[in-house]
């Protein structure tokens, strides 16, 4: 490990100099604390509990992560990257997308991850099951060499079984290539039985072969509704064949293309018809729209199956009036195609027989599927506008409570009671909200999901300061308040209450040709007031007493108000002196360190700034040597054990130079010139080291010249998924 005065050979001892101070400068930032820098809202049950993602900041740097919030604050991360997974030796590296998971109403939740070994070397997908009461995660299905899957879809009920679709891939038997094989799987925690229901390629109901699969809608009794295209590739439009599997039956048709309508002289049409979401309720009724031909006046419309012996029941076609109300399903094809095309609503099935969709709302019961209306003594169809030309649809619960506003942010979020017909205005912009940082209004909201009893899991964007923030918030209709989940800079769910940044390098003092000075900014993002404590430390990890900004002592608290900052520096009139400072606050914090370099008059020299670093157990350093060019690399080690460290040279034709092996022990660091160094024997390249770690490092790169230094980025390898 160079000293504070190495030199590399046929440099001058000011110019050897001039890069150790500058050595001194590499940085990097380590959180111990935990804060949320991002959050999107994806389900709320009716606990009342919200599933949503985050970034969170943390000794990992910035993660994904998966969290919980029940009704009572307590928040739970699920899943994090960076973190140990269930699966031993692996741990999560990738988070998948919102729509690959589920939340149930015992808040357990069902989602899918990439983890990666402990060693970098491999990567498997997962899908899991978090049960919350158990406070456990459950593998259910993982991938392996001979087993890589992608996944399409995740449906859990309340019995926690889950219906999994996912495409796996085939080697191609002509040519290297690959192929992709949908499955849908039935997985039942109570048993851990992992039951295979559909793929491509097996023989199907009505004969033939399944081409694309994908599973839509599990009841809670665990009877699964199963879609099928005969075209390759993604699915859109529709599904032209429907399959039911009842628990303990086996799987049988439900719906297929050119199938007769009783009651009518049409046929559902051949081309992607089974159009919108089709349902499966607890009784295992199939609902679905889909486009017809050979009805007058009508393009297509709302139909039940139940089983083979009873036919398929028309609930509702277009432009059918029902109680002094044209239900319309059809409108222009597009801007400069007049004719009518078929535009299927979206709608909701209850255990209480209501149907909600495209902004009308069709109450009673189909439980028998003989008649349109079984519980009710009147026809129920009742049309809701609330704001013509812009009101939609947003979501709908399981008891009919719909969230209306337009498509995208919003001024006003309404929920509707669909069985009373009335609607209230639950949530406007410009009120003052307690729940809001500062108190500040609201200025935008999106509603994400609405549970049974009307509580809506929103965005609520707000402004303070000239700045514009966004939390993430739940209106309870119940006791008519908000409740704030979660807002980017307050505290995220860890065992550590402080936040921790780490500047791996300062230096400060005077030496034979001028002096070095620290500057520390530290700032605050957010709307919250926080509080910081800075302390030096030596390479040995010692107190140093320092003077910053006039005052002396080995550590210096501050207030830093919301998005407020601090600026402070040492005196650089001492020996030379280096180490690390950490830096531990109450919130979120960031910031920079500066390090400036004056000759002896005090003129200044150069001056150098260094975002904070982040770390990975595998990346490339572009390197030049050349002439008054190097480059140096600094490395630091926040693990609790030694990290073992390769570093492979190669030049601009791919060739391999050499290895080299260094360890860091626990907390420590080293600060080298690539070539002349950590290299002794290469003092001309141009091309690359590539560096491996045991444990992730945290690393910095300047590039420097006689009078110039430049701050250069590393490249971290991405292993494919």
């Amino acid at each position: 490990m160079a000293s504070a005065h190495s030199v590399v050979p046929g440099r001058s001892l000011s110019a050897g100099i001039f890069f150790v101070s500058i050595s001194l400068l590499f940085l990097s930032s380590h959180l111990a604390g935990s804060v949320f820098s991002s959050v999107r809202g994806i389900e709320i049950n009716n606990q009342g509990t919200v599933a949503f993602t985050a970034g969170i900041m943390d000794q990992r740097g910035l993660t994904d992560a998966y969290v919980l919030a029940t009704r009572d604050g307590e928040l739970t991360t699920v899943a994090q990257g960076e973190a140990p997974s269930p699966l031993s030796g692996y741990r999560y590296a990738v988070l998948a997308s919102n729509y690959k998971l589920d939340l149930n109403n015992s808040n357990n939740l069902l989602f899918s991850a990439i983890l990666v070994a402990e060693d970098s070397t491999t990567e498997r997908r997962a899908i899991l099951l978090y049960r919350h009461d158990q406070g456990t995660t459950l593998p259910i299905l993982t991938s392996g060499p001979d087993f890589l899957f992608r996944v399409n879809g995740l449906i859990l009920n309340d019995s926690d079984q889950a219906l999994i679709t996912v495409s796996v891939a085939q080697a191609c038997p002509a040519e290297p290539c690959t192929i992709w094989e949908e499955r849908v799987y039935l997985f039942d925690a109570q048993t851990s039985a992992l039951t295979l229901v559909a793929k491509r390629g097996d023989e199907r109901p009505g004969g033939g072969q399944y081409v694309v699969v994908q599973g839509l809608d599990l009841n809670d009794r665990g009877d699964a509704l199963i879609g099928e295209t005969p075209k390759l590739g993604v699915v859109i439009g529709g599904y032209p064949r429907l399959y039911r599997k009842l628990r303990g039956e086996p799987v049988e048709l439900a719906i297929a293309e050119e199938q007769p309508l009783p009651g009518t002289t049409g046929v559902l049409t051949p081309a992607t018809s089974l159009d919108g979401y089709p349902q499966i309720d607890d009784s295992g009724a199939v609902v679905f729209t889909a486009k017809m031909e050979g009805v007058p006046g009508s393009l297509g419309g709302l139909f039940a199956f139940r089983s083979s012996a009873t036919p398929l029941t028309p609930l509702a076609l277009d432009n059918q009036e029902v109680g002094g109300v044209t239900f319309s399903m059809s409108g222009n094809c597009g801007f400069f195609d007049p004719k009518p095309c078929f535009l299927p609503p979206e709608f909701k099935l209850t255990g209480e027989g209501f149907i909600f969709g495209g902004g009308l709302a069709i109450g009673g019961g189909y439980d028998s599927l003989d008649g349109w209306y079984t519980d009710v003594d009147q026809p129920a169809w009742v049309q809701f506008v609330l704001h013509p030309q812009k009101t939609w649809v947003l979501m709908v619960s399981e008891t009919g409570k719909a969230v209306l506003g337009v498509d995208g942010p919003v001024s006003v979020l309404h929920v509707l009671d669909a069985f009373t017909t009335q609607s209230t205005a639950m949530l406007t912009t410009g009120i003052p909200i307690a729940a809001v940082p500062n108190g500040s209004a609201f200025t935008d909201l999106r509603a994400h999901s609405v549970n049974d009893s009307g509580d809506i899991l929103f965005t609520g964007y707000y402004r303070y300061q000239g700045h514009s923030y966004d939390g993430l918030f739940v209106f309870e209709s119940s006791e008519n308040v908000v409740r704030r989940i979660a807002v980017p800079g307050e505290l995220a769910p860890s065992g550590v209450t402080l936040m921790r940044l780490v500047f791996s390098q300062f230096a400060d003092g005077v030496f034979q040709d001028g002096s070095i000075r620290t500057q520390l900014q530290l700032f605050s993002s957010t709307p919250f007031a926080t509080t910081a404590t800075v302390r030096f430390f030596s390479s040995e990890s010692d107190p140093l007493r320092m003077t910053l900004s006039g005052q002396s002592g080995t550590s210096f608290d501050y207030s830093i108000p919301a998005n407020g900052s601090v600026l402070v520096e040492t005196a650089g009139t001492a020996g030379v002196r280096a180490g690390y400072v950490v830096v531990e606050s109450s919130g979120q914090l960031t910031g920079t360190e500066v390090f400036t370099v004056t000759d002896q008059n005090g003129t200044r020299r150069t001056e150098v700034g260094v975002l904070p670093s982040t770390a990975a157990i595998e990346f490339v350093v572009a390197v030049e040597a050349q002439n008054d060019v190097n480059t140096g690399l600094a490395l630091v080690n926040l693990a609790p054990s030694a990290a073992d460290v390769t570093f492979e040279a190669f030049d601009s034709e791919g060739n391999s130079l050499g290895t080299r092996a260094a360890t860091l022990a626990a907390g420590t660091h080293m600060a080298q010139y690539l070539a002349g160094e950590i290299f002794p024997e290469i003092h001309t390249l141009i091309g690359k080291v590539h560096v491996t770690s045991s444990s992730a490092v945290y690393k910095t790169v300047l590039r420097q010249t006689q009078s110039t230094l430049t701050s250069f980025p590393t490249i971290d390898v991405v292993y494919p998924y």
